[in-house]
């Protein structure tokens, strides 16, 4: 199956509901298939679609019942990228990031899945990592196959919303991620430079947001990791190598020094994001899920 949102019990695994995606809104799959995670806000399913009529969907966690719904005036193509909420101008939005355009859409109680805004310039055919925001206004943009990396302003006025690219640069330019979403971590953007990223490719980088285009941190020549995932727990960064391999760096002062590495399996495409809960981390590759406890 491929684009199929399902809800389980936790505790016992038995399937509560499910809904087709390309049945129920003729979604298109990506490439590489669907890659979006779905979204849980106060017992809402936030997902999109993009299909022929709906954009995105707000579906009740519990039930499978849709509560809402936003038409798809903007003809936006599914992408790997996930809905992020996000307070832009004062106001609860969800950003999503299409083929074919970035969109806001309201979160609020009264106007509930209403578009707010659109920006088309950017464009890219493949978008894998998710919006990340800087600020009140700002959002950043990524993805691969050259895209690079772009920087969205997203004002509101008495007379309506208006969201434009401010600056655009290729990934040899600048900060920039094919697979991952960057994290904003104490004052800095932590990524994975895409192998067209010049000097820096496949590299761990930190950058300042206010300058996206020189590094205050880079990891070593032989510390390069493809396209695999990463995430801060408790002042320490965990990124798992695209080959199986387990690296922890203490963030500190604007940069990251290696503390432990260590071979967890003889890794293929380990792309997938990881999950951490109590003292329990969880990698995986296209073969294996490896369950590891952490001190």
């Amino acid at each position: 199956p491929q684009g199929h949102l399902m809800c389980c019990n936790p505790k016992a695994g038995d399937l509560k509901w499910s809904i087709d995606l390309q049945k129920e809104y003729k979604s298109e799959i990506p490439f590489w298939y669907a890659g979006q995670c779905p979204r849980v806000d106060e017992g809402t399913v936030i997902i999109a679609p993009a299909g022929d009529e709906v954009l995105l969907t707000g579906i009740d966690c519990a039930t499978g019942e849709k509560l809402w719904e936003t038409p798809n005036t903007l003809g936006y193509k599914m992408s790997h990228s996930s809905v992020m909420p996000m307070t832009l101008g004062g106001k609860k939005t969800y950003v999503y990031a299409g083929v074919g355009g970035v969109c806001g859409i309201s979160g609020e109680k009264e106007d509930k899945g209403a578009l707010l805004w659109s920006a088309a310039k950017w464009q890219p055919n493949v978008i894998a990592p998710s919006p990340l925001q800087l600020s009140s206004n700002s959002i950043f943009l990524v993805a691969g196959y050259g895209a690079g990396a772009a920087l969205l302003k997203v004002d509101r006025a008495s007379a309506g919303w208006n969201a434009s690219i401010s600056e655009q640069y290729k990934p040899n330019e600048g900060l920039s991620s094919e697979q991952q979403t960057p994290i904003l971590y104490k004052d800095m953007i932590i990524s994975i430079m895409p192998k067209d990223g010049g000097s820096l490719r496949d590299k761990l980088v930190a950058f300042s947001p206010a300058d996206l285009h020189n590094p205050l941190w880079s990891s070593g020549a032989d510390e390069r990791f493809g396209l695999g995932p990463y995430m801060v727990i408790n002042d320490h960064l965990f990124v798992f190598k695209e080959d199986g391999e387990l690296y922890v760096y203490a963030i500190q002062n604007k940069r990251m020094s290696l503390l432990k590495k260590q071979r967890i399996m003889d890794g293929a495409d380990a792309w997938g994001p990881m999950a951490y809960a109590d003292g329990r981390l969880i990698v995986r590759d296209a073969h294996t899920v490896s369950c590891l406890k952490i001190n």
